[in-house]
């Protein structure tokens, strides 16, 4: 009796280990005010078997994210049981296998209140040598404040491994991706496109190593979101090696669509201890796109009820800027969280009047690590992450 009774204890402490809280695992990282899109190698997805997609599941709906691209799905009978754990969640996977036979796919899961897909189609089928997994490329209608923004998504996964040949497929890769782009962008109703996924390779490597040196050089055309995180160890996405590879790359025309964005790598590891081993050596990176709303109109008129705190430089190096602004007198509080929740200091507790605020924040007696500001009032409620750097 005794022995059942200490096997029972030995067994529901262990599931009570493997089962994630129901009360989350990391904090919100999405607005209400902004799409927010990720691009996620989830590691030879389910990876750990059915610990990975519940877990997963959990880690979908504490960030509150809008939109998610995803690598490396190597059962698609798991992606759709990560479906089922996501209510009010939709998704596709590349449609295709290889002649040769089934690979890891890439996919594309989204809110279906936030966004639909009406498209999507398989590229570079056959071209195996640049692509050895074919990217898909999808037509999504997303919603960015009060409008519908029309955007062709590309997902894609480039070779992997750090030898010379993978360097040069990946090189030809990117050459052919981007004759895509220039001939099919000017061509397409809607020329807002994103292109996200495991692009395995370095945007600060030299130029005679660095594989997207005409994408780079074409600054006019495309952007790399993830560019001014490169050669940061801070926000690598691949941790193993200090390395960003995870990318998102966008054309012209969605510069206007993220506006005041915002661009970092999400280190959930720094919240949830298991997460290599329980997710994948990768981290996701996110960019939140924002319009070029600046709460004020053209006519000099703040907007109701629009707050927009923002901070400069994030991440930042002892001092940074938070800047709102406020549509009427209001009693506000400004306060400033570490990661636990935890309240480190507040900044303003009190009345002040509609205009323009710019608040210096003095960390140079915190440590390096991720904070949130947090600005509450008469129907204002904005929090924003904030990255010390030291």
């Amino acid at each position: 009796m005794l022995k059942k009774c200490l096997f029972a204890v030995v067994l529901f402490i262990a599931l009570t280990c493997l089962i994630p809280s129901a009360y989350g695992l990391v904090q919100p990282r999405g607005t209400d005010t902004t799409f927010d899109l990720i691009t996620w190698n989830v590691v030879e997805f389910p990876g750990n078997g059915f610990r990975t997609i519940d877990t997963l599941a959990v880690l979908i709906n504490d960030l509150d994210i809008d939109m998610m691209a995803m690598e490396e799905i190597a059962d698609t009978s798991a992606f759709y049981q990560l479906l089922q754990r996501l209510p009010g969640w939709n998704g596709v996977f590349a449609p295709y296998d290889y002649p040769t036979g089934s690979y890891l796919k890439t996919g594309l899961l989204w809110r279906t209140d936030r966004a639909s897909v009406t498209y999507v189609e398989q590229l570079f089928v056959g071209n195996q040598y640049q692509f050895p997994r074919p990217p898909i490329h999808l037509q999504a209608t997303v919603t960015l404040g009060s409008s519908q923004i029309d955007f062709h998504i590309i997902v894609l996964h480039l070779k992997a491994l750090s030898d010379e040949e993978s360097r040069i497929r990946r090189q030809a890769a990117i050459l052919m991706l981007k004759a895509y782009l220039d001939n099919n962008i000017p061509n397409a109703p809607d020329q807002d496109w994103i292109v996200l996924g495991d692009y395995n390779d370095e945007l600060d490597d030299s130029q005679n190593e660095n594989v997207f040196w005409p994408l780079l050089t074409d600054s006019t055309d495309y952007r790399f979101l993830t560019l001014p995180m490169a050669g940061i160890p801070y926000w690598a996405s691949y941790p193993s090696f200090n390395s960003l590879i995870d990318h998102i790359l966008i054309s012209r025309d969605a510069i206007d669509e993220y506006g005041n964005g915002n661009t970092i790598t999400l280190r959930l590891d720094d919240e949830y201890s298991n997460y290599f081993y329980r997710i994948s050596d990768h981290r996701p990176v996110m960019a939140q796109f924002a319009g070029n709303s600046t709460g004020i109109s053209d006519d000099g008129i703040i907007p109701m009820n629009h707050s927009f705190l923002s901070a400069y430089p994030n991440p930042f190096n002892n001092s940074a800027s938070l800047s709102f602004a406020l549509a009427q007198d209001t009693n506000i509080k400004l306060e400033i969280y570490d990661i636990s929740g935890r309240k480190i200091m507040t900044l303003i507790d009190g009345e002040r009047n509609a205009g323009n605020y710019q608040i210096t924040l003095n960390a140079s007696w915190l440590a390096s690590g991720l904070y949130f500001a947090r600005l509450t009032g008469d129907k204002i409620n904005d929090n924003i992450k904030l990255v010390l750097l030291k």
